[in-house]
């Protein structure tokens, strides 16, 4: 009788403040382009994780991303906890 191991690894969470600079492109768990990252950021803070102004493709205006990212097959994917916002 052969027996099935399964082997759950956590993915590494990164800041988009501390992790994105400028023209890095940020991707959905669909692997479609959402954003790409701009040169202006603003500080961590006591209640927020910092952020990285973005520029959105469908839309083509500007917003922020804060929040965690994941990199995967050497792309941005957002990760739940990762907030787009005005």
């Amino acid at each position: 009788m052969t027996r099935k191991t399964k082997i759950a690894w956590a993915e590494t969470l990164h800041n988009a403040y501390n992790a994105l600079v400028a023209g890095d492109v940020i991707y959905n768990n669909r692997n479609e382009l959402i954003c790409t990252a701009l040169d202006c950021r603003y500080r961590c803070t006591e209640t927020s994780p910092g952020g990285v102004r973005i520029k959105l493709q469908k839309e083509m205006k500007e917003c922020w991303l804060s929040g965690n990212l994941k990199k995967r097959d050497n792309k941005w994917i957002i990760a739940e906890s990762c907030r787009i916002h005005e």
